[in-house]
């Protein structure tokens, strides 16, 4: 029988979420730098120049790339990827290209599709441009490898820089101390588990055992106990705003502290101390821009 390391923190995010963020990023004007700008390069003595507008929101896909994603798609030095597992996809619907090199030049409106992969060390997860599928430009090889390939990964690296959960700071937040999180990215969201410092790090649950919501947050009894016990040393009521890349997330505790006892109520998210606590999370991204919210249920 394999024994699994439990969580005692768990965040999932599903792709309707991400692209909720990307939706609502889109067309604002702080924002434009991002959408719509110029890169110049020098290829073989000569200036090359892209003017490109994304006009239609990015959207991603936690599904892994198709077989002819893989095939049609090249990397940074021009040649066809290696298929890996952990990977997912990043398309521009609608993105035009007004591009001029030597004596060619040429303003196609393409839609390209990146493929991205992740990986987990010290308990940070990362997503990386590492191909991209990119037809109908009419530019040349040299144009497409060393100006327009590095012009669109680039901007999609900043995209990407929403799929993005903090770690211990999550836990700072209600008061108790996380060891390092564990992550994966499947078809259908975007998970962190971390356990208690001390604890194993965590194994990756079955996703038939975590809610199917947009947003959640899942505190396991031991994790919502140490929470009510480092607020009851305290007697802090208010809110506890954390922060990561391109991330925030404020938890909302109100805590009645006059007696030590603490027994979990009938609603997982009230602990029954002389009043209450409850806990409460809301994310929000690209520098409080975009949000979603979410309360945290027990185990």
């Amino acid at each position: 029988m394999i024994v699994m390391n439990p969580y005692d923190v768990a965040i999932g995010l599903n792709q309707d979420t991400l692209n909720s963020v990307l939706n609502q990023a889109f067309g604002l004007s702080s924002l434009s730098s991002l959408f719509s700008n110029t890169n110049s390069v020098p290829i073989e003595g000569q200036q090359a120049t892209v003017e490109w507008t994304v006009n239609q929101a990015p959207q991603i896909s936690l599904t892994q790339p198709t077989s002819s994603q893989w095939s049609n798609a090249i990397d940074s030095s021009g040649g066809p990827p290696a298929v890996v597992p952990n990977a997912g996809t990043l398309t521009l619907p609608s993105l035009t290209l007004n591009y001029t090199y030597g004596g060619s030049s040429g303003t196609p409106t393409v839609n390209p599709t990146l493929i991205w992969t992740w990986s987990v060390a010290d308990g940070v997860l990362t997503l990386t441009p590492y191909g991209l599928e990119l037809t109908g430009t009419g530019a040349s090889d040299a144009l497409i490898t060393y100006l327009l390939l590095p012009t669109i990964m680039g901007s999609a690296k900043n995209y990407m820089q929403v799929i993005t959960l903090p770690t211990a700071q999550l836990g700072s937040a209600i008061g108790i101390e996380l060891g390092p999180a564990n992550f994966t990215v499947s078809s259908s969201q975007l998970l962190m588990v971390a356990a208690i410092q001390g604890q194993p790090i965590p194994d990756i649950p079955d996703a038939s055992s975590l809610p199917s919501d947009n947003l959640f947050v899942q505190l396991s009894t031991a994790a919502m106990n140490a929470a009510a016990q480092s607020a009851a040393k305290s007697q802090v009521d208010g809110s506890h705003p954390v922060s990561g890349s391109g991330f925030t997330a404020e938890y909302t505790g109100t805590l009645d502290a006059s007696k030590s006892s603490i027994t979990l109520g009938s609603n997982p998210l009230d602990f029954n101390l002389s009043s209450t606590l409850s806990i409460s999370v809301s994310a929000t991204f690209l520098d409080g821009i975009c949000s979603a919210s979410s309360a945290a249920t027990s185990l």
